[in-house]
């Protein structure tokens, strides 16, 4: 969706858009925690990411996002979440490189933003289906949790361990097994349906 999108990387709108798709599946970002409705430089900042929750790390050319608040975070203490450079089209630490150099903006304003609406949830949705769409994918089963989950998948189809998996996404509770627990039982009916058409091809 992010290589469909690079054409017009230049654009404010996508260029927010595309970095919030390549931070959030980065970071296990639930929707709510990098999306907003309204917006007051005073008070946001405090419980919601902003352009100064974002540091980068020249040496180790990483990135570190602060997320003031979270559902495991009840008394917003603040989480670290390290982004490391990846070096291919999704990297996070590139995405947020170029919208900081590309469209400047004071340290209290919303870390992600569209020109004439909020970047809500519901927006943010929507224009995961559209992009979906128009590059023909099914775009019916995704939601605001699809890119929490897709990490999830991703990272459990790499080998990376549940409680490391747990880690990665903050989970304080078992929650993490809902979507492992999918993947296992795909590969669990791919496994079988390549070991009997092997049985069944046999004379």
């Amino acid at each position: 969706m992010v290589s469909h999108l690079r054409h017009s990387f230049f654009d404010y709108d996508t260029t927010n858009f595309c970095t919030a798709l390549c931070v959030g599946f980065a970071a296990f970002l639930r929707a709510g925690e990098f999306t907003w409705d309204q917006w007051d430089p005073l008070s946001s900042p405090r419980f919601r990411l902003s352009r100064k929750h974002i540091t980068f790390n020249i040496q180790q050319g990483s990135a570190t996002l602060f997320l003031p608040a979270s559902k495991t975070d009840p008394y917003a203490k603040g989480t670290e979440i390290h982004l490391p450079p990846t070096g291919t089209e999704i990297c996070p630490v590139a995405a947020l490189s170029h919208l900081f150099e590309r469209f400047p903006s004071h340290a209290d304003a919303p870390l992600f933003n569209y020109t004439a609406n909020p970047f809500s949830r519901s927006h943010l949705v929507d224009r995961i289906k559209l992009t979906l769409l128009k590059i023909g994918i099914d775009a019916s089963k995704y939601s605001g949790h699809s890119l929490r989950k897709g990490a999830a998948v991703s990272a459990s189809q790499q080998g990376i361990s549940r409680a490391e998996i747990q880690l990665l996404g903050r989970w304080k509770s078992d929650a993490v097994d809902i979507y492992i627990n999918e993947v296992t039982k795909s590969d669990h009916q791919a496994k079988m349906l390549n070991l009997r058409s092997c049985l069944l091809a046999r004379p």
